[in-house]
């Protein structure tokens, strides 16, 4: 949660996609994760996949175009983590962009966000200041 918090606020050209093919585990378990997601609307985003998407097998982690870590079977514990390359984290940025594109829409994320808060906010487990959205953030 900090390093998240930290990357994103070292810069406003710092952003952090990600694609899930479900969404349950981080709306019930991840308030962290949608706090950052209220405070950094701009530079945030979280897709749920769809289409041919849905059925993608493998995790993928970008770190930016040079650095990424790839699952080819998600169920499998093997990955392929490659430094410095900038020709095969080019076709993994490619295929990622792809995916995201494809796997829902700023409103879907803005729904869900406001979903997932009036559910906290319903049990109490956050605070009408945190509720708070500023300019921009929907």
């Amino acid at each position: 949660h900090e390093l998240l918090r930290a990357f994103l606020l070292r810069g406003r050209d710092n952003h952090l996609y990600i694609a899930v093919h479900e969404t349950d585990y981080i709306r019930n378990n991840c308030p962290r994760l949608l706090h950052l997601l209220r405070q950094f609307s701009d530079r945030m985003f979280i897709h749920q996949t769809q289409g041919d998407a849905a059925r993608i097998q493998d995790s993928l982690v970008l770190a930016d175009k040079l650095h990424f870590v790839r699952r080819p079977v998600q169920a499998q514990p093997r990955a392929t983590l490659r430094l410095n390359d900038e020709q095969e984290s080019q076709g993994m940025y490619l295929r990622f962009s792809e995916i995201f594109d494809i796997s829902g829409d700023q409103d879907f994320t803005i729904r869900w966000l406001v979903y997932s808060f009036l559910q906290f906010k319903s049990a109490g487990i956050l605070t009408p200041e945190d509720m708070l959205f500023t300019n921009g953030d929907i």
